[in-house]
């Protein structure tokens, strides 16, 4: 998506050939073909999920949003204290000032039109993210950004030309490459599994609540149910409000078979996190199990309100219809679950 504007850029303000499409008209054409299948395969990967925003919102939560430059500028000139999800703090957001000042000296040998080639390139394909409420500034979204910056070091005239023995900018600039390198190998062990990925976001970082959340899901696949409940009790140390924390810790209450314990988990998701159509279905597998299955129907009913694309709800509510002997409402779940299945 941001490829075509990308381009014209380069075309435009660093090549000096503002006609550039009207010499490959046929970009614009692969451009939009591009663009139609990405909304397809949009509407396809969100089904079931919030839905969007009116553009007003997202421009409301871009807004909000734009500290997050500053850090990924931070993180591309000063790679310490990486993290999977650095925090927008004081800190990071100084380290970005001082990195944009560093940038724009180095870049000062550079024609204007490169300048803002240079810099535009890196904030270019970092801004779709930022109309995503909440999102966190994830250290590896600047990788491809950082082409725009490498792009403007390769054209300093310092660097330019043979010979690196005698002249202090080359030999500053390989040492600084040198050291990048190093510390590139050593965050690279971050990413070795999922596990240590988001073991690793728990420390440091304002958003610990959801790595902390992260871990838990992933112990509870690994079937260590004791250390998922330690996680997720850890999320909510930090934020009472962490979404699907308490919803997960419930889930492990009753997967240990401590159902009365449970249930207050799973209301309080409700109660904090109102949309969490999870927290309304487990509500009812809890009175299922627990032999009220009656009182289980209104939360199923409420997640599918939530969600229409949630299709453990309509399972159930077959199950207790037929049970009940509503076959006329049975097969009218029956009939919506086959058709999201046809989907």
């Amino acid at each position: 998506l941001v490829l075509l504007p990308a381009y014209g850029l380069l075309g435009w303000r660093w090549y000096g050939r503002p006609h550039r499409f009207r010499e490959r008209p046929w970009l614009i054409a692969a451009d939009m073909a591009v663009v139609a299948l990405w909304m397809v395969a949009r509407q396809f990967a969100l089904v079931g999920g919030a839905g969007g925003a009116m553009p007003g919102e997202r421009l409301t939560v871009a807004a909000a949003n734009l500290p997050q430059l500053l850090v990924y500028f931070g993180k591309a000139v000063f790679p310490i204290d990486l993290n999977v999800m650095p925090s927008v703090d004081p800190a990071g957001l100084t380290l970005g000032v001082v990195a944009l000042g560093i940038l724009a000296w180095l870049f000062r040998a550079l024609p204007g039109g490169r300048r803002v080639t240079v810099l535009t390139w890196f904030v270019l394909f970092l801004l779709p993210p930022l109309v995503v409420p909440e999102l966190p500034a994830y250290e590896h979204r600047a990788y491809v950004p950082l082409v725009g910056l490498a792009l403007g070091l390769s054209q300093l005239p310092a660097l330019a030309g043979a010979g690196w023995v005698r002249h202090r900018p080359r030999q500053l600039a390989l040492a600084v490459a040198v050291v990048f390198c190093v510390l590139t190998f050593r965050h690279a062990a971050v990413f070795s599994d999922a596990l240590t990925h988001w073991a690793s976001a728990t420390r440091n970082t304002a958003y610990a609540p959801i790595a902390h959340v992260n871990v838990g899901r992933i112990l509870e696949e690994l079937g260590d149910l004791g250390r998922a409940a330690t996680e997720y009790r850890a999320a909510l140390a930090i934020d009472p409000t962490t979404p699907k924390a308490n919803n997960n810790l419930g889930v492990v209450m009753m997967a240990q078979g401590r159902d009365a314990l449970a249930l207050p988990y799973f209301e309080r998701e409700i109660e904090v996190n109102p949309g969490n159509h999870e927290a309304h279905f487990n509500v009812g597998l809890h009175h299922k199990f627990t032999n009220r299955p009656a009182d289980g129907v209104v939360h199923w009913e409420r997640a599918i309100e939530l969600n229409p694309y949630f299709l453990p709800a309509y399972e159930q509510l077959i199950e207790y219809s037929r049970a009940a002997g509503d076959s006329e409402r049975a097969d009218e779940y029956q009939g919506k679950l086959d058709a999201l299945r046809a989907r």
